[in-house]
């Protein structure tokens, strides 16, 4: 009976407890890790939402849409002047702000050329 071979179900069970106790620990990390993912996809949607509205705004200043919505997400133009102007151009201080669900807003700036108010 020495000559057996194979796990005695003691063993098959001490490795199963070892096994689910290992699932058990990683999965709170698994579970963060998505969690952060889900964030830095939201943050980098917000940042191309915000690049493209920048770049309407850059276009035409004083007729862009000052907020809407794109991609689900809802977005607002501050403009404001900003130092001198020369002949019919005017600068101006052109912001988007991009608001997530899940994450934090995202804001760029600029400084736009545009004809005078």
């Amino acid at each position: 009976m020495a000559d057996q071979r194979g796990f005695t179900l003691l063993e098959v069970l001490v490795a199963t407890a070892i096994l689910a106790g290992s699932l058990a620990a990683l999965l709170p990390t698994l579970s963060g890790t998505l969690r952060q993912m889900r964030a830095v996809e939201a943050r980098r949607t917000a940042l191309l939402v915000a690049q493209s509205v920048l770049a309407g705004v850059e276009a035409d200043p004083l007729d862009a849409p000052r907020g809407g919505t794109s991609s689900g997400l809802r977005w607002t133009v501050s403009l404001s002047p900003e130092g001198s102007t020369a002949g019919d151009l005017a600068a101006y201080r052109a912001s988007v702000q991009v608001m997530p669900d899940n994450a934090a807003p995202v804001q760029l700036d600029t400084i736009v050329l545009g004809r005078k108010s």
